[in-house]
């Protein structure tokens, strides 16, 4: 992420709101996609339950 913005007035353009936050960190942090940390190249999926969390297989799979 290097043009993030300098203003506030910038800040508020580019993050019109929360979904818009999220989308750029979450690009800044995995720029080819969200990938299962333990599996690699796994699949991976947002969650519809809990805002801003994403899922793989081997972690969904695991007991709690």
């Amino acid at each position: 992420m290097t043009d993030f913005p300098r203003f506030l007035s910038e800040f508020q353009r580019r993050f019109a709101d929360e979904a818009a936050c999220v989308a750029d960190l979450a690009a800044a942090r995995w720029p080819q996609g969200f990938g299962c940390p333990g599996g690699g190249q796994s699949p991976a999926w947002q969650l519809q339950t809990k805002a801003w969390t994403w899922n793989a297989p081997v972690a969904a799979s695991r007991p709690r």
